[in-house]
């Protein structure tokens, strides 16, 4: 028998929360860019709305890659 317990160690992954945010602001680019151009009277609202988001998961894409702790061997 084992005495004891099996120790948890922080694995080396590579899609985490911080990396699922910053593609998520990728992937909104071609969003804004088409409300950017468009004519329709929601466009500014959406732009508004895309960028304020894009802001806010910047953040908080920081905040938690510096909160989170990474071994050594990931870097």
């Amino acid at each position: 028998m084992n005495a004891h317990p099996p120790t948890s160690t922080p694995s080396c992954q590579i899609l985490t929360l911080p990396t699922v945010l910053t593609l998520a602001r990728v992937a909104a680019v071609p969003a804004l860019v088409a409300a950017w151009y468009s004519p329709a009277p929601w466009a500014p609202a959406a732009c508004t709305a895309l960028f304020v988001g894009a802001s806010l998961t910047d953040y908080l894409d920081g905040y938690l890659a510096r909160a989170m702790v990474r071994p050594l061997s990931c870097a």
